[in-house]
């Protein structure tokens, strides 16, 4: 997804990606952060610790793309 939106980006190729926790020290911002440095993910990441956006779209496993 990362080199999808690197290359596509100026073309109006959107990602934001979400992230739901499966475990607890997933919840940390502060370890999200590092993960999304750590990848180089260069796109808008919401943390979706409270399952609001996962519920929302009735998700039952990771990793989920829609």
């Amino acid at each position: 997804m990362t080199s999808w939106y690197d290359k596509y980006k100026n073309q109006g190729f959107v990602v934001v990606g979400v992230h739901t926790p499966e475990f607890e020290f997933e919840k940390d911002t502060d370890n999200v952060t590092a993960a999304i440095k750590q990848y180089a993910i260069h796109y808008p990441v919401a943390q979706d610790n409270d399952y609001a956006t996962w519920n929302a779209y009735n998700n039952q496993y990771w990793p989920r793309s829609i």
